[in-house]
C-alpha cells in the first residue's frame, strides 16, 4: 500500500510539468502550422504555383475534387499553373479547425472568394480537409482534398 502511494505522489508531481511540456510542444506545432497555412495562402493570394507546390511533402498529394489525384511537387506546381492561368480570382483561405498529435496534424476549413463575374451564383465557399507531417523542424502538406463549386446563397 505504502509504494502504491509512494508512485502516485510521485505521479502526481511529475504530471505538471509533463503536461507542461506537452502545452510548450504543442503551442509551437501549431505556430509552425501557422506559418506554412500562411506561406500557402500568400502562394494561393499571388497565384504562385511553384511556392504553392514547395509546402506539400516532395511526394505529396492534391485530391482535386474533379479528376485523378496529383502525386509529387511537380505534378501538384503543375495543377495549380493550370488552375491560376487566365484565372485573376483568388480564394482567402481560413482554417476553422485544427488538430495536432505529435508530428501530424489535420486542418479543416473554407476558401473564400467573391462570385465569378460571369455566374449568377453567390460568392464561392469550398471546403477543404488538408493532412500535414512534421519532418524535423518543418510542416509539409500530406494531402489536400476539397469540394469545389459549393456556393453561398446571395442576399
Amino acid at each position: 500500500m505504502r509504494h502504491t502511494q509512494s508512485f502516485l505522489i510521485l505521479l502526481l508531481a511529475a504530471s505538471p510539468a509533463a503536461a507542461a511540456d506537452n502545452g510548450v510542444a504543442q503551442t509551437r506545432a501549431l505556430l509552425e502550422i501557422e506559418g506554412l497555412l500562411n506561406r500557402v495562402a500568400t502562394a494561393e493570394k499571388v497565384g504562385d504555383a511553384a511556392a504553392l507546390a514547395q509546402c506539400y511533402e516532395g511526394d505529396g498529394i492534391l485530391l482535386p475534387s474533379s479528376g485523378e489525384p496529383v502525386i509529387g511537387r511537380d505534378e501538384i506546381a503543375r495543377r495549380y499553373q493550370a488552375i491560376f492561368s487566365g484565372n485573376t480570382q483568388r480564394l482567402v483561405l481560413e482554417s476553422e479547425e485544427l488538430w495536432v498529435l505529435d508530428d501530424l496534424a489535420v486542418s479543416r476549413g473554407a476558401a473564400r472568394g467573391p462570385a465569378p463575374r460571369h455566374k449568377a451564383q453567390g460568392p464561392i465557399r469550398n471546403r477543404y480537409v488538408m493532412t500535414l507531417k512534421r519532418h524535423g523542424e518543418t510542416w509539409e502538406i500530406r494531402s489536400l482534398v476539397w469540394n469545389s463549386g459549393s456556393r453561398v446563397a446571395s442576399r
